[in-house]
């Protein structure tokens, strides 16, 4: 029998590890540079632009002719709609320095909002970055509809004098013990049709133009609606 020969080392190979080690830390520094900063960006843009369209949405409110009161001081534009927007957006933590443009469109129906934000960079400055630049723009309007879904029953009649801001109280008795005084969409009555409006919205189409009366809605403090 013949017994084989146990291996051996046949030429010893010089390592080049260290190098190799250095190569791979550095490309996984990179991937953690770029990662972390990543993350940053998003969330500095997500951010920016939730504060935007929050600001883009209040100067909408003012695009008609009501008159916003209590602007910020650094907010120095002509109308109300840009006050209410520049007002909203440094409530929100938009720098002044950060919003670019708030601009009223020329039929002033709708407002836009342009806002850039500076990061700076964090492990990225090792690849040679010192700060990124994010950007948001938020457009919003308003506009007239002939129909409408959904409506909950809740609302002023015709012959209500008021002022912008001011305080109503919708629920009063007048028409009856325990009734609400609820818009009638649908032509229907109780307290069940009530809580389902209030909850989900009448189920019927509204239309522009056409008069609704106050229903005989009652159980405002007991039954369903309670």
């Amino acid at each position: 029998m013949q017994v084989p020969r146990p291996p051996f080392l046949l030429k010893r190979q010089n390592g080049q590890l260290m190098p190799a080690v250095a190569l791979v830390a550095l490309m996984l520094l990179g991937v953690a540079a770029l990662g972390t900063d990543m993350f940053l960006i998003y969330w500095s843009q997500q951010n920016l632009q939730r504060a935007s369209d929050a600001a883009a949405l209040a100067g909408a409110t003012y695009l008609s002719d009501t008159t916003f009161s209590g602007a910020n001081a650094s907010c120095t534009y002509a109308t109300s709609a840009q006050q209410a927007a520049c007002t909203y957006a440094l409530a929100n933590g938009v720098l002044s320095s950060e919003i670019q443009s708030i601009t009223v469109a020329a039929d002033g129906q709708s407002i836009t909002v342009v806002s850039s934000r500076n990061v700076p960079a964090t492990f990225a400055r090792l690849l040679g970055f010192t700060q990124f630049t994010v950007n948001a723009q938020a457009v919003a309007g308003i506009q007239t509809t002939g129909q409408t879904y959904n409506l909950i029953p809740i609302g002023l009649d015709s012959t209500t004098s008021y002022t912008y801001g001011q305080a109503i109280v919708m629920h009063n008795g007048s028409c009856g013990p325990g009734c609400w005084g609820a818009v009638d969409y649908a032509g229907s009555s109780g307290g069940n049709t009530l809580r389902d409006q209030l909850t989900n919205g009448c189920s019927c189409t509204v239309t522009a133009g056409s008069t609704y009366y106050v229903g005989s809605f009652t159980g405002a403090k007991t039954g369903p609606v309670d």
